[in-house]
């Protein structure tokens, strides 16, 4: 884990009537400005994966359709905020970079839906460090990890992860997303933008969220702290001997 992404400050803590000096970890917020072509924005992020996060960013915002149109990527950074300049061409051949459709033919078994949460839980090194970063995880429909991405912000690890197979010309293999936070209308959204059938999180989802999948056709399902899962939308794609019609 980089060890940049996070500082150590020393803080006093009164606990069981005890006063005491103990050394605390903070994740990292600094801005980002990103540049591409007539687009820009200033978000605040922690350091890492920036190139990607970047692309990512431009893909989420039809900025971009596929990483061939990128003709060069750079990141500059100094003490007060740092910044990814993307360059991109405006011509590129659809019929180059395709998502394929797993919308209508991929399934999961509800025990291989949990365990993906739990990789995901066990992949979150800067959560644990700090306590407070959000994680996202692409699965192809084999079950392999393909991407990982942990930021202060839900929103960032997602376009991380985004950026991460989209560079890779990965991003028609990622079946299922697993997030650490709750699953709000946006987090739909980004799978609808990215063509993943399935998101799975240990957060519940809102009722924009469950409303905006029953009409795109998106599965939502949301893993209790207790080991309960509960699905809420495109329950076909679940497979258990508990579920009935």
């Amino acid at each position: 884990m980089k060890t940049d992404n996070f500082i150590t400050v020393d803080a006093v803590c009164y606990e069981n009537g005890k006063k005491s000096v103990v050394s605390q970890n903070l994740i990292k917020e600094k801005p980002l400005v990103i540049e591409a072509g007539k687009f820009h924005a200033n978000i605040i992020r922690t350091p890492e994966d920036d190139i990607v996060f970047a692309a990512g960013v431009c893909f989420m915002q039809k900025i971009i359709e596929t990483p061939d149109q990128i003709v060069s990527a750079n990141f500059y950074s100094n003490a007060e905020s740092d910044k990814a300049i993307i360059k991109f061409s405006e011509a590129w051949n659809e019929n180059e970079y395709k998502f394929v459709d797993l919308k209508t033919n991929f399934k999961i078994s509800v025990d291989n839906a949990k365990k993906c949460v739990i990789k995901l839980r066990s992949a979150q090194a800067l959560h644990n460090k700090t306590g407070s970063a959000h994680a996202t995880m692409f699965f192809d429909d084999k079950l392999n990890p393909i991407a990982f991405a942990e930021d202060v912000g839900r929103h960032n690890a997602f376009d991380k992860a985004i950026g991460k197979v989209f560079m890779e010309k990965n991003l028609n293999k990622a079946a299922i997303a697993a997030l650490s936070c709750r699953i709000n209308s946006e987090m739909i959204n980004k799978a609808i933008r990215a063509g993943i059938p399935i998101i799975i999180g240990y957060g519940k989802p809102t009722s924009k969220a469950v409303s905006i999948s029953l009409s795109s056709g998106i599965s939502v399902a949301w893993m209790g702290k207790k080991g309960g899962f509960f699905i809420f939308t495109g329950k076909n794609r679940f497979i258990s001997e508990t579920l009935s019609d």
